[in-house]
């Protein structure tokens, strides 16, 4: 992530402001806690000294409250100014980064709720600590299989297509899954959930591989799983939410800034 370096936005850029207040009506309306108006973080480098990238985030170690739902749980926004990256990730702590990349992807309020419901359901699914107990497993039959004669590299082979990748890909489904309900849950569109991946699709982002050798579902997919899902939504959102709209023109407002930023 070193690459990054220099690019996160300030917490007062309208881009930073409006991915927070989408990330603060998920956060809040579904229980998991507030999010923090700034910054503690004033760079990529001192995000990686503080979280140790390769050590804490591979081992299970530094995961905070945030993993378990915590209701005073606090969560920070970071948006990284990399037009080419099309992505949004939660590291332990519950620090969000959002890349400008995905925007264009997003489209609107809902679509960008979209994708950091996504991302904040692997906290609150645990799927961390889930990952880290399944490796065990995973080496528990490497080993076995292995003491067995098989070839160590036929073995690893093996375990990631029969075992690691579809674990990989259950997990992003269920993402996909929690996260629409979240997103119904803060009052944002569900439908604009199939749409973000369709639009992933038509600008590249994913699902050019084999699905046996992905660790994500294929676009497809989950644009028909979505759709399934989307009548429980669209219900989250007639219990919940009594007329509340989509705020295209906010989203419209601060990307068309960002376009125009440094």
């Amino acid at each position: 992530m070193a690459q990054f370096e220099g690019q996160l936005l300030p917490p007062n850029h309208p881009i930073t402001r409006r991915v927070r207040e989408i990330a603060k009506r998920i956060v809040e309306r579904n229980g998991l806690g507030r999010v923090k108006e700034g910054h503690s973080l004033s760079s990529i480098e001192e995000v990686m000294g503080s979280f140790g990238i390769g050590r804490g985030m591979e081992s299970g170690e530094n995961i905070s409250a945030t993993e378990a739902g915590n209701q005073n749980a606090e969560w920070e926004v970071y948006v990284v100014d990399d037009r080419k990256t099309m992505n949004a990730f939660v590291i332990p702590g519950g620090k969000i980064f959002v890349f400008t990349g995905i925007l264009p992807v997003s489209g609107n309020d809902s679509g960008l709720a979209t994708v950091m419901g996504h991302e904040i359901s692997h906290v609150v699914a645990r799927h961390g600590a889930e990952r880290m107990s399944y490796m065990k497993v995973l080496f528990a039959v490497s080993f076995l299989l292995e003491t067995l004669g098989l070839d160590v590299g036929i073995t690893r082979a093996l375990v990631t297509l029969m075992l690691q990748l579809p674990n990989s890909r259950a997990s992003e489904s269920e993402a996909d899954n929690i996260g629409l309900q979240l997103m119904a849950r803060a009052c944002y569109d569900p439908s604009e959930a199939s749409k973000v991946w369709e639009r992933m699709s038509e600008m590249g982002g994913g699902g050019g591989q084999l699905d046996i050798l992905s660790t994500h579902p294929a676009n497809r997919k989950r644009i028909k799983a979505l759709s399934k899902e989307l009548p429980l939504a669209n219900d989250i959102v007639a219990a919940n939410c009594g007329g509340v709209a989509d705020n295209k023109a906010g989203f419209d407002q601060a990307v068309g800034s960002w376009s125009k930023w440094g």
